[in-house]
């Protein structure tokens, strides 16, 4: 089952969003339409009804409801600035809803119900139909409003909160871009005079962190890198290891293919070959107070270096990060 904290449909029928044309006349009021129609056969200059050069023409608009504690800015062409308390849906929605204080917010709005807007319609603010919005909030329950899942860092409640959603959304900086999350200075709190709790930053694709796609730590670059090249280290040292091997185990071999064997008395033991005896003891030596050793290294610096320090989430260089997540 999704954690989803919001239905998208919240007790409203959202109807699929349609491609309208570029100039929709067909959706605006009938008297609109009929005096587009009058100025169209008069001859008038298109700046008198149809825009151009930036000039108001008529708006397939819905009406907003306004709220009583709402101070509301707007223009013809559907563009509002809307000042209030927290509220998003029907009137009874949000802290501004239940009558809490702190709660003051603002909101930025171009569309009102996208698409599928009427003049025959009235209409609350839409969560998952306004067309673009910048909705800033003292107190608000930011992920249940706009239908967000929990992600690693968990939902934000009754917390100041500043949520953009349009179609597509650019963060441009000449300079640079941050993406910052915790306290800008030591002691400050939260909106509500609380403690911050230090969370990090989930970045989450299609707005789903359930299997095949739960989040996971974000990996460090740098530290990987430093894991990675002890690992090649490692391996170079195992493959110059097997390399000796091999070399040792031809010499090896050779003294073997050479060696006399000494003729035994009937059913008696024979003797130990003494060609073999002396090549036998310099490669045990060579075994014993070389590769042993080497190999003895790489064992112990993987389990005690690179698992530690890389591996172990309480190590120098642990490769995931504490913080920050992605699915």
């Amino acid at each position: 089952m999704s954690r989803r904290l919001r239905s998208c449909e919240g007790g409203v029928t959202y109807p699929k969003k349609k491609e309208v044309k570029s100039a929709d006349d067909a959706a605006c009021s009938p008297a609109d339409q009929a005096r587009l129609k009058r100025l169209q056969e008069e001859g008038a200059p298109p700046a008198q009804y149809a825009g151009v050069f930036c000039t108001p023409r008529p708006q397939p608009l819905s009406t907003y409801l306004e709220r009583d504690d709402e101070t509301v800015y707007k223009n013809l062409q559907g563009a509002y600035i809307c000042l209030g308390s927290d509220n998003m849906g029907d009137r009874t929605t949000g802290y501004g809803g239940q009558g809490e204080t702190r709660a003051s917010r603002i909101d930025l709005v171009c569309g009102r119900n996208g698409s599928n807007s009427s003049p025959e319609q009235s209409v609350d603010p839409l969560p998952f139909g306004d067309s673009a919005r910048i909705y800033i909030s003292e107190k608000t329950n930011a992920d249940w409003n706009f239908g967000l899942v929990d992600g690693k860092i968990g939902p934000s409640v009754a917390k100041s909160a500043v949520v953009l959603k349009a179609d597509a959304i650019r963060l441009i900086g000449r300079e640079g871009v941050k993406i910052v999350s915790g306290i800008g200075c030591k002691g400050e709190p939260n909106a509500l005079g609380g403690n911050i709790t230090k969370k990090g930053i989930d970045l989450i694709a299609g707005n789903d962190d359930e299997s095949p796609h739960q989040m996971q730590p974000l990996v460090k670059g740098n530290n990987l890198v430093k894991a990675l090249k002890v690992i090649s280290e490692d391996m170079q040292m195992v493959m110059a290891q097997i390399n000796n091997f091999i070399l040792y185990q031809l010499e090896y071999n050779g003294h073997i293919a050479a060696h006399p064997h000494v003729s035994p008395f009937v059913a008696a033991p024979t003797t130990p070959s003494p060609t073999l005896s002396a090549p036998t003891q310099q490669v045990a030596k060579k075994f014993a107070g070389e590769m042993m050793v080497d190999l003895l290294k790489i064992k112990v610096n993987v389990r005690a270096h690179f698992d530690s320090a890389y591996l172990n989430p309480d190590g120098p260089d642990y490769i995931l990060s504490e913080y920050n997540n992605t699915n």
